[in-house]
């Protein structure tokens, strides 16, 4: 079993003992401008060349998503460093 998809039906079994009304998936990329976070750069649901990887298809399921961007929607810009 993936682990995302473990992940939330851990969560969706406590949310209510847990006090959860939502859930904000921190980082929808991979990315290396934060050298102290190693899990920056590999938690991401793209890879930092902004292919979907094998969670992305997860995460559409469990939350009834679409892959599709909406219409009129922007173009993507590669991460922006952090303010020193």
């Amino acid at each position: 079993e993936r682990l995302l998809r473990r992940a939330f039906r851990r969560l969706l079994a406590g949310r209510d003992s847990y006090r959860l009304e939502r859930l904000v998936w921190y980082t929808w990329r991979d990315n290396e401008l934060f050298e102290a976070c190693n899990l920056c750069r590999y938690s991401g649901l793209f890879r930092e060349d902004l292919t979907p990887k094998p969670a992305w298809d997860d995460f559409v399921a469990f939350t009834g998503g679409s892959t599709e961007a909406p219409a009129g929607s922007p173009g993507i810009s590669p991460p922006t460093p952090p303010l020193p």
